[in-house]
């Protein structure tokens, strides 16, 4: 008997509308989180992302996540910035912010939820995603998802990525139900 549903959130729930330009918007909304005068321009930050980190999202079979703060921090290192964590926490918000129009919510995205609820069913969320754990969830508050799911799960709360077992056992004993083969 059918006891719960995972959902992936990517391209399942909603859009993820992937837009080079918003890679610089991201990283100028970044430097400009982090109120200094002095800093490089954020087209050759994005550049630089883009050359050397950006490969790293998409490699094929890739099972453990990256951990994208400590990228970052790297990242802007090599343009001789340090941060403080503080900095760095304000940097990832903003940058993050600025990828707001690239996360579209599915139109039915709600009603199949509440209507599987209905059901008795129990609901969950397994994603690949790579920005700290923090944002992710406020993400799912600010798009009503966090209240219409019973758990939700990101490859960066982990460090695994789908398809490697424990992020989907990470879900499956939080939602109380045993997975089949």
């Amino acid at each position: 008997m059918l006891e719960a549903v995972l959902f992936d959130w990517g391209d399942t729930l909603m859009d993820f509308r992937y837009d080079p330009d918003l890679v610089e918007a991201g990283h100028r909304a970044g430097l400009e989180a982090l109120e200094r005068d002095g800093l490089p321009q954020s087209d050759a930050i994005a550049e630089h992302f883009r050359e050397h980190y950006e490969p790293l999202f998409w490699a094929p079979g890739t099972i453990e996540e990256i951990e994208y703060p400590g990228l970052v921090r790297e990242l802007l290192g090599h343009f001789g910035i340090e941060v403080t964590d503080d900095e760095l926490v304000r940097y990832l918000e903003a940058e993050h912010t600025a990828w707001a129009p690239a996360f579209v919510l599915g139109a039915t995205t709600h009603a199949l939820l509440e209507a599987l609820r209905n059901r008795r069913l129990k609901l969950g969320l397994v994603s690949n995603a790579f920005d700290p754990p923090w944002i992710l969830h406020r993400d799912l508050e600010r798009q009503g998802l966090a209240e219409r799911l019973d758990f939700a799960v990101f490859s960066s709360e982990v460090g695994r990525r789908k398809p490697d077992s424990a992020i989907f056992q990470r879900a499956l004993d939080a939602l109380g139900v045993r997975g089949e083969n």
